[in-house]
């Protein structure tokens, strides 16, 4: 029972993400896919993984986002796969987005009001501050494209920079500017390109800082190549998801 709900889901993500992107329903553009590797890995493997990780972190998971990403090399890395884990209607990107910028907006009222100053005041910031990434509404599991990477490196319990943080970096960049590749090196180093007039403008996903194109690929020389993990350790961590 629990492989062919796997199945449907990954199925549903598909259907799902076609009819979005042809509907062009990303108001801030949307990542380009890395190039293949010699050692990638099916999507429809990748989208079993992440509904299979996803019902056992939290008992239920309706395809809500997919996500691709590239490494600093320009080929494909890590994918966001988005659930909507209570139940609740997935939604599309706009009404995602339009729930996380209303508890921002509720939760940036109620710190300039003055603080906490009881518990139903409390629970209100508490409340909005879940919204505002998504906290209980959303997970997200993110999953290696390539037998060299950690299959699993990230579950979010909330929704990714994409849909949180993508209007603030959109903001410090020229009008109409678009986002073109999400750069996913770790956890902890993610980096969000947009494109403008034929300019490339780079931000750190997590701090939201400007970022010098050259300087990140310095930074990161090397890394996410075929070779990187071909040892014992990814084999055994690809064996644990049947690979």
């Amino acid at each position: 029972m629990r492989i062919r709900k796997t199945t449907l889901i990954a199925a549903i993500f598909f259907a799902y993400f076609s009819s979005c992107l042809f509907a062009s329903a990303y108001k801030y553009g949307f990542p380009s896919a890395g190039s293949a590797s010699s050692d990638s890995v099916q999507i429809e493997e990748i989208r079993k993984i992440a509904v299979k990780t996803a019902l056992s972190v939290w008992g239920r998971a309706a395809a809500a986002g997919e996500i691709p990403c590239c490494g600093i090399n320009g080929r494909a890395s890590y994918y966001y796969f988005v659930f909507r884990i209570d139940g609740g209607n997935p939604g599309d990107y706009s009404s995602i987005t339009s729930a996380v910028l209303g508890g921002r907006a509720d939760y940036e009222q109620i710190v300039k009001s003055g603080g906490l100053r009881d518990r139903e005041h409390n629970m209100k910031f508490q409340d909005a501050k879940k919204r505002k990434w998504g906290i209980g509404s959303y997970g997200t599991v993110v999953v290696a494209d390539r037998l060299s990477l950690v299959p699993v490196p990230e579950i979010i319990h909330g929704l990714p920079p994409f849909y949180t943080m993508l209007d603030i970096m959109q903001s410090q960049c020229p009008a109409g500017a678009s986002l073109t590749k999400i750069y996913y090196i770790t956890p902890m180093d993610q980096y969000y390109e947009f494109s403008s007039g034929g300019k490339k403008l780079l931000f750190n996903g997590l701090s939201l800082r400007a970022e010098d194109m050259e300087t990140v690929r310095e930074r990161y020389k090397g890394a996410q190549t075929e070779s990187a993990g071909n040892n014992g350790y990814f084999k055994k961590e690809w064996a644990r998801y049947g690979r």
